[in-house]
């Protein structure tokens, strides 16, 4: 508790209460795919003159007093009410104190009420678990949890990175977006640990389909930052400071995002099973923001079109507008009196989610699922990144499809053991680097004396072993770097720059700790094993150790996959004759 509650601090908080003195404001949190508003974090702040404290201690302070929940309410109330101005497919983030979600007077509908008295859906909400007090009882907790997202409601958890409290709530949660605490972006471009551990994180996020929002973001260097980790979200002052108004992220920092995403969103390696969009994109009618609303009503009666888009007279896009949109303004008893005689611009949807034509089908796939419900089977508008010029529209059904078939694909091109891509996918990529002017490096990892082991200790412990190998490259390839499983106990990964040495003894160290757990106390005591050779003669073997051969263009460019193919094949056999952990360079 960092406030005394005094009787003068007791009787401003029963003021505050009592009188409402709460306004609401809103923070911008901000797509890193599109550079526009994806949501807005509600803030309170307090309105009562000469207050003796601020709005995080009267947390603290309205729960030494017990009515926790009553300032709660009435900030959670004022936020609902005013975010009816939100543009539409805008969610709205709700603090809430892990012990409050429970509460008797919580659980009775109030905020499901609040949201239909101003036309909102649960699914605009996300519940951000803060970290103003533990949670003290789990299971209810989960409960209550369970109980919201029945409702449509998404969580959020606050504050990761900033203790152990907020990780193990990842868990306990499992959460559909994850906030990392300002003190980890704080410099993050000057901190490899920092950087090391946002990777890390996003890397967990994307295997466990959980959106990342970076907060705290002060300074164009920690965009980049951010942006080069393949961060989804950001929020803070450089973006958007809070406001009582719904502010757009400015015009300077949506550039900015938008060439910083090209810059570190470019496909290192391309590949069929990571097509993007453009593959998908149809051309679709598009018109004039100056368009009579009427005039749109007799083109969406057309069956074939369920959206148009809205570009200036240079092709630039503006909105959209879908045909649910149009009938839901057209409807009712006054619907088309009201609204027919007004333009496009003064109807159409300004804040829809977009695509540039390099987003991969995947990243449009889990964009467009993250909308709220009633726009979550829209097409999506496809637009240039840097010229904002209309494209023309991807649909759900393409976009899904293509997702399924991908993920089909890849199954079938991976190795079954590790899980990595197979032969496929390994010539694909390395068709890609022949007449490259970029640094590279194709290190093939081979295990050494691997058969004798295999006959010495069964087929089971030999594929234990290989995943081993797997576990390892994987673990020392960043983001930039590919992995692949040639089959049986042959590996290859491809690295960019100048990092082969060091990923190389990194790799043999890990390897040689690793792998002891596979072999007898006697074994590991002498330092060999017994076994057949491949004439069936016994003799002793050393223990395992790996063999890398690696192929850089430092020295020479290659021209066909026959020429790299030639000079693969002698870096192998050299590597093979040396003795224990080696490493050929050629």
């Amino acid at each position: 508790m960092t406030v005394t509650v005094t009787n003068e601090i007791e009787k401003q908080m029963l003021e505050i209460i009592k009188n409402k003195e709460i306004r609401a404001v809103f923070q911008p949190i901000v797509s890193l795919q599109s550079g526009k508003v994806y949501a807005y974090e509600a803030l309170s702040r307090i309105t009562l003159k000469k207050c003796s404290f601020h709005i995080g201690e009267a947390f603290e302070i309205a729960q030494e007093m017990n009515c926790l929940w009553a300032f709660e309410k009435l900030c959670r109330v004022n936020s609902i009410k005013m975010a009816a101005q939100k543009p539409r497919h805008a969610k709205l983030f709700l603090n809430v104190d892990p012990n409050i979600i429970h509460d008797s007077s919580f659980i009775s509908g109030v905020t499901g009420e609040k949201l239909e008295k101003y036309n909102l859906d649960c699914s605009d909400i996300v519940f951000e678990a803060t970290e103003r007090s533990a949670i003290k009882d789990i299971d209810t907790f989960r409960k209550s949890l369970r109980h919201y997202r029945q409702q449509g409601f998404s969580v959020a958890v606050d504050d990761v990175g900033s203790g152990y409290s907020g990780i193990n709530r990842i868990f306990e949660i499992n959460p559909q977006y994850i906030k990392i605490d300002m003190e980890i972006i704080k410099n993050i471009e000057k901190d490899a640990c920092k950087r090391s551990f946002v990777a890390a994180l996003a890397q967990f996020a994307a295997d466990s389909h959980i959106a990342l929002i970076a907060e705290g973001i002060e300074t164009k260097e920690q965009l980049e930052a951010v942006i080069s980790l393949h961060i989804d979200y950001a929020q803070g002052y450089y973006l958007a400071k809070p406001s009582s108004k719904f502010e757009k992220t400015p015009t300077d920092v949506q550039k900015n995002i938008l060439e910083l995403k090209e810059k570190y969103n470019k496909p290192q390696y391309s590949h069929a099973y990571f097509d993007t969009v453009s593959k998908l994109c149809a051309k679709k009618p598009a018109i004039l923001p100056s368009v009579r609303f009427s005039d749109v009503y007799e083109i969406m009666n057309d069956p074939n079109i369920t959206e148009l888009a809205v570009v200036d007279e240079e092709g630039k896009f503006l909105g959209v507008l879908t045909k649910r949109l149009v009938l839901q303004e057209l409807s009712g008893m006054y619907g088309y009196t009201l609204n027919a005689r007004k333009n496009v611009c003064d109807v159409m949807d300004t804040s829809c989610l977009t695509v540039t034509p390099d987003t991969s089908i995947e990243t449009a796939s889990k964009m467009a699922m993250a909308r709220c419900q009633p726009y979550i089977y829209d097409s999506i508008p496809v637009v240039d990144g840097m010229t904002q010029a209309y494209i023309g529209f991807v649909t759900i059904k393409d976009l899904l499809l293509s997702a399924v078939n991908i993920q089909v694909k890849r199954a079938a091109a991976c190795n079954p053991l590790t899980g990595l891509p197979g032969n496929i996918v390994i010539d694909e990529m390395v068709e890609t680097l022949i007449g490259s002017r970029e640094p590279f490096s194709i290190i093939y990892f081979d295990l050494d004396n691997f058969k004798a082991y295999n006959d010495a200790y069964g087929f089971a412990n030999g594929d234990k072993m290989i995943k081993i190998v797997a576990d390892i490259l994987q673990k020392l390839c960043g983001a930039d770097d590919f992995c692949g499983h040639i089959g049986g106990d042959d590996f290859v990964v491809i690295t960019k720059g100048d990092r082969t040495e060091s990923l190389c003894e990194q790799a043999f160290a890990d390897f040689s700790k690793d792998s002891q757990m596979l072999y007898s106390e006697i074994d590991r005591q002498n330092g060999y094993i017994i076994s057949k050779n491949r004439n069936g003669f016994v003799e002793q073997f050393p223990l395992a150790t790996l063999s890398a051969a690696a192929i850089t263009n430092r020295m020479r460019t290659y021209e066909s996959i026959g020429d790299l193919s030639l000079v693969i094949a002698k870096t192998k056999k050299q590597a093979k004759q040396q003795s224990g952990n080696s490493l050929v360079i050629t």
